[in-house]
């Protein structure tokens, strides 16, 4: 009875590491449009405003040597504040490219903070800049609802509404 309970404990760990894969591989060797990339310039670079209707970033960065820090805030368009009252996800990426647009490292960007669509977060980063790096560029997904306190819990299913830019 032992033996099969490790069996089974041992496959449900094969099962749920098999699918997890490191963030900084997730979408590498994936194109961004040209129009997403911010192309980096050595140096400090100050108030870089990336917008797309869904989010708006706003951050700073400064190359040295083979690092780059990047910090800077997030949030959903005005749209999402405006209509919607609920966050039910959403997830931030940071990738960097090279001059082709393919992205070469991804890492995510802690949004965890944000409970409500007009909750802001903001993030700081430093990473090693990743050879054949020439641009940066954001992605991101998340769901957002509209649901008054007094609905039943399954209405939110039909005003929620999906949306994501990820190459």
């Amino acid at each position: 009875m032992k033996g099969l309970a490790l069996s089974f404990v041992s496959l449900v760990a094969v099962m749920l590491l098999s699918g997890c894969v490191a963030s900084s591989q997730l979408y590498v060797g994936k194109i961004v449009a040209e129009d997403d990339i911010v192309t980096l310039q050595n140096g400090k670079q100050r108030d870089i405003l990336w917008e797309t209707f869904d989010v708006v970033f706003t951050f700073d960065y400064e190359i040295s040597d083979d690092i780059l820090q990047v910090a800077g805030k997030g949030r959903l368009g005005d749209h999402y504040q405006a209509i919607y009252t609920h966050l039910g996800h959403f997830d931030a990426y940071l990738f960097q490219v090279d001059r082709d647009g393919y992205v070469l490292d991804t890492v995510r960007l802690p949004t965890l903070m944000m409970s409500r669509p007009d909750d802001d977060f903001t993030f700081k980063k430093e990473l090693k800049r990743v050879p054949g790096t020439v641009g940066m560029s954001f992605g991101y997904s998340g769901e957002v609802y509209e649901r008054e306190k007094s609905e039943p819990l399954f209405r939110q299913l039909f005003n929620q509404i999906h949306f994501r830019k990820l190459p």
